[in-house]
């Protein structure tokens, strides 16, 4: 099919897009562009649209599809966007990950993580000046409610950016809806993955209950109220990056560092901003505000030896003139941990290699857990010198190996039973231990029960 001329009249929504990327000069004449499509319903529009829009933008355009091969299906996906790529007459690359599918856990994430090194790499290959994908306005919508969820500092909840080299997202103004709707117009088309709507994602569950609740509960008004978050987030970190940064290493050359002094000469939310922003660029994760806050308190006080627990087994400590960020877990220990699961508003993250399910059975028993905050962070990890726990019914805390010794459970497997820890505390310990506050529902908090089906041997005993 040969690029349409810049003299056939334009969809009405074409023509709206047309005046997006010319209104926010989101590309220039001569550019070539690497569209990156699944075969979805946003992928191919993206597809169709910039492929009507070619001629009138000055445009190059190649396809490029990632295959997972997590799906049976993934094949067949593969061939429908290489056919649809050549009725359209643009060149098609197919790269496809021959062990994704042999990782116990974490696929999600690596997967990302490919499909960036491939797009980078492919844009070289290609002399490409840019990646398009096919976000669209409800993508941005779920994007800013999971920071919600997941606790984003404020200075990040600004959703999807329109470009972030070398990616463009050239749809977001659009609703998948109105994409459908193109679609359907052209008489094209597209490809389902199923696993769109399984609520084992997160994302599944706030895009089919938690908006369409929202948007109920607001008369229609959520979308204005997440634009006017987003835009608030946006002027708060412009209003922070006044403040200069502390003096600190090159996040590339570790030990990580911040300068102890300059961060308390700052205003109380700038050196939490400070800290974010210095955490994120050296061991990103997961970090509630009050951490942050309670950093920033440590660090304006009297006292220059004191330490602070972050999920994801990392530590914030101060040590003379300097605040260090190390892993919790010494060099003899796990690797970072890394997500393992997304339910109900938590993330569980885990050392890798950890195998997690929502199921459980006589080899991987339940530990069911109520009254955690949504958004909650928890961690699964072995013992730690000085570990405390609070036992139900117990008047205090207590020493966790002093615990489990009274239960029987001698030092080697105390050393290697799994925990599950939150801000640094040890809230249960896995299979059928939860602490104080954690073991029955009450007030409003999100219960979550999961199963450890595969502890690495790296950290000893099985769980069961």
């Amino acid at each position: 099919m040969p690029r349409p001329s810049p003299a056939t009249p334009l969809h009405p929504l074409e023509r709206r897009l047309l005046s997006h990327l010319r209104r926010e000069g989101l590309v220039r004449p001569g550019e070539h562009g690497l569209l990156a499509v699944s075969g979805g319903s946003d992928s191919t529009a993206l597809l169709l649209l910039l492929h009507r829009l070619a001629g009138r933008l000055g445009l190059a355009l190649s396809v490029v599809h990632f295959d997972h091969g997590l799906r049976p299906e993934a094949g067949a996906d593969a061939a429908w966007v290489r056919a649809l790529a050549g009725r359209l007459g643009l060149p098609c690359v197919v790269r496809r990950h021959e062990t994704l599918a042999a990782r116990p856990s974490g696929r999600q994430a690596a997967a990302r993580d490919w499909r960036r090194d491939e797009c980078a790499r492919l844009c070289g290959e290609l002399g490409a000046d840019w990646a398009a994908t096919g976000h669209q306005h409800d993508d941005q919508q779920e994007t800013l409610l999971l920071g919600l969820l997941r606790g984003q500092h404020l200075t990040h909840l600004r959703g999807i950016a329109a470009r972030q080299p070398p990616y463009l997202r050239p749809l977001l103004p659009f609703s998948r809806e109105a994409l459908r709707d193109y679609l359907t117009a052209q008489g094209q088309d597209w490809r389902e993955d199923a696993s769109n709507a399984s609520p084992a994602y997160l994302r599944n569950r706030v895009r089919h209950e938690l908006l369409p609740l929202l948007t109920e509960l607001t008369g229609g008004g959520i979308d204005a109220r997440l634009s006017d978050l987003a835009e608030q987030s946006r002027a708060l970190g412009e209003a922070l990056r006044a403040f200069p940064a502390p003096p600190q290493n090159d996040p590339a050359r570790p030990p990580h560092w911040l300068d102890a002094a300059a961060l308390a000469a700052l205003p109380h939310a700038a050196a939490t901003t400070a800290l974010h922003t210095f955490i994120q660029a050296r061991l990103p994760g997961a970090v509630r505000y009050a951490q942050l806050a309670r950093a920033a308190d440590l660090a304006a006080g009297a006292r220059h030896d004191w330490s602070l627990n972050l999920p994801g087994q990392r530590k914030l400590l101060q040590v003379g003139s300097r605040i260090l960020l190390e892993q919790a877990a010494s060099a003899d220990g796990p690797d970072p941990c890394e997500p393992v699961l997304h339910h109900r508003g938590i993330t569980l993250y885990a050392p890798p290699g950890t195998e997690v399910s929502l199921d459980g059975d006589a080899a991987a028993p339940m530990l069911c857990l109520h009254n955690l905050p949504l958004g909650s962070a928890l961690t699964l990890r072995p013992c730690e010198a000085g570990d405390r726990f609070w036992p139900p019914g117990a008047a205090a805390p207590v020493r966790l190996g002093r615990f489990l010794a009274g239960r029987g459970m001698r030092a080697p497997a105390r050393r290697h039973v799994p925990l599950v820890v939150r801000e640094g505390q040890v809230i249960a310990v896995y299979p059928d231990m939860p602490a104080h506050g954690h073991e029955r529902p009450r007030g409003s908090g999100t219960s979550l029960s999961f199963a450890i089906r595969h502890w690495p041997a790296a950290h000893g005993v099985r769980p069961a």
